[in-house]
This record gives structure tokens, C-alpha cells and sequence, in this order.
């Protein structure tokens, strides 16, 4: 998702010919096609290269079994190595550089530095392709910090990652869910991507947030949201376009913010109810900061 996003941004901005994804060797991304054109990792990426769309694949920092004498040196060509590939291709051709922070499956849980990373941000400003860091495997507080990135304090443009089990968060089995099926991915305003998907559990099943996660489960009556009983409307304008963001309220809980942009979506697409961010709707609005997502 994290790809097509970034493809679609490119595009939008009239630079179609931005094709190109530089990712290292070794990387794991995935396994489905468009994740296996970054992964670097020969066993799985051999039997399909003649039907996925490859990355520039280039080397990433081993400080492990670097042949330079200091890890200055080793950063130092590493980069080299990715600017001359990169210029090689056309950097006007790339359209972001894809990396862990803390490897994978692929190397271990291998680590880069903060100089490598700042040399890769220099390189995406200078280049004007996107940062984009895969942190599914190291994001959301596995690392100590709530993403594996703020430890060098070098800022992606997309920042792919996944929640832990709901299993871990509230309980519930796997096995217990039916999908129905999935909504469009979502960017928050810190640049996180979310793909939601709705699903139907048994009305009586047990449910128990973990306390170091969630304050509480409750339940909303979708006719609440049929009904459009919202308290008032949070405007909120990013990249000079607004966002008419719902905001209900349940007893002493209010659901806003990124819960409420895909429940539009939820109740326009599910629901056929007429409702959209796009549109200014009737009743009390209550305006924003201006915001800007970071890949622009």
C-alpha cells in the first residue's frame, strides 16, 4: 500500500515518469508481488522475477562484516554506491528508497546508524523521490521508543508498519472474526498508513483491552451513526483541501479523528448513507490548524 501511495503522489504532482523503488540487498518487505519487487532476498524473489516489478537493488550498511577500517568509511561508500545507482537510472525516475530501520527476516534484526539514515534523507531531498521506512516488523514499541526511527531522529515521508494482534489488544481470537471486507488505506496526520477492515464477531464473545494499549471497549449502535448524531464537525485542511471529519459522542467516549474518516467511508460504502469529508455538512463546525502531510 505504502508503494502505491507513493507511486499515486508522484503521478498527482504531474511526474509520471517516476517508475523506480531503490531498496537494499538483503530487505525483507513481503512476499506478495508488489512487496517482493523490494524484498531483497534472493530465495524468495527467484521464482517470480519475470512477473514482478524489481527495485534498484543496492547495498546496505553491515557493520558486522564491513571491509573499511572505521564505520565512517563503510557509510561513506555505502551511499556512494546508492547515489551512483541512483544517478545511473535517473534520479528523476526514482519515486522513493525503501528501508528498514531494524532489519527483518532478512538480516536478523541487523541495524543501521544515524549517519546512514540522514545520508539516505539527503539523498531522497536532493533526488525529490520519498523516505519511505518499513517498520512492520520493528515499529509500535518493539524497539523501546514507539517507532524504531525516532532513536536517530531521521524522518520518513511514509512510515509503513502493523499493530500487534487484536488477540494481544482486546482478546479476540482470529478465528472468531468474519471479514467482510476492506476499506481504503487511510494516512494519519503523523503519516502513518492504516488499511482498516471491517469484520463481524458473535455478539457475546468476551472481550478485554489490554491496559497498556486501550482504555476501554464500548459499542455504538450503527443506527447512532445512520442517524448522523454527531456533537459538531472537526474542519480540518490539509494540503489546502478540507476535511469535514465527523465527531460522535457515547456516554464518555468521543469517536473522532482517524476513527471517524473511515467510518465515513464505512457508512457511504456499506451503508449507501450520503455522507463524505468532502462536503460541508449541516450544524456546528469547529476549524483546525491548517496541516501538511510530510510527503509534500
Amino acid at each position: 500500500s505504502a508503494l502505491k501511495l507513493a507511486r499515486q503522489f508522484f503521478t498527482a504532482r504531474g511526474e509520471p515518469q517516476r517508475r523506480h523503488f531503490v531498496s537494499l540487498r538483503p530487505s525483507y518487505h513481503g512476499s506478495t508481488l508488489g512487496a517482493l519487487g523490494v524484498t531483497g532476498y534472493q530465495p524468495l524473489e527467484a521464482p517470480f522475477t519475470d512477473i514482478t516489478s524489481g527495485s534498484l537493488k543496492v547495498p546496505g550498511p553491515d557493520f558486522y562484516r564491513q571491509p573499511e577500517a572505521d564505520r565512517e568509511a563503510h557509510v561513506r561508500r555505502v551511499l556512494d554506491e546508492t547515489r551512483e545507482r541512483i544517478e545511473t537510472t535517473g534520479g528523476d525516475t526514482v519515486i522513493a528508497i525503501v528501508v528498514e530501520p531494524v532489519g527483518g527476516a532478512s538480516t536478523g534484526a541487523r541495524l543501521v546508524d544515524r549517519t546512514y539514515l540522514e545520508g539516505l534523507r539527503t539523498l531522497c531531498d536532493e533526488f525529490g523521490c520519498l523516505l519511505i521506512f518499513d517498520e512492520v516488523l520493528c515499529g509500535v514499541g518493539r524497539t523501546g521508543r514507539w517507532f524504531a526511527y525516532q532513536h536517530w531522529d531521521v524522518v520518513p515521508d511514509l512510515l509503513a508498519t502493523a499493530l500487534r494482534e487484536s488477540r494481544e489488544e482486546i482478546a479476540l481470537p482470529a478465528e472468531r472474526v468474519e471479514i467482510l471486507g476492506r476499506l481504503s488505506d487511510v494516512v494519519s496526520l503523523h503519516g502513518i498508513l492504516v488499511t482498516p477492515y471491517v469484520g463481524v464477531i458473535p455478539p457475546d464473545l468476551p472481550l478485554t483491552p489490554d491496559p497498556s494499549e486501550l482504555d476501554a471497549i464500548f459499542e455504538v449502535p450503527v443506527r447512532r451513526f445512520l442517524d448522523d448524531q454527531r456533537t459538531h464537525t472537526d474542519v480540518i485542511r490539509v494540503d489546502e483541501r478540507d476535511y469535514y471529519v465527523p465527531s460522535y459522542r457515547q456516554d464518555e467516549h468521543v469517536i473522532w479523528g482517524l476513527s471517524s474518516m473511515m467510518l465515513v467511508e464505512l457508512l457511504a460504502e456499506g451503508f449507501g448513507m450520503p455522507i463524505s469529508l468532502f462536503q460541508r455538512p449541516d450544524g456546528e463546525l469547529r476549524h483546525h490548524p491548517a496541516r501538511r502531510m510530510s510527503a509534500s
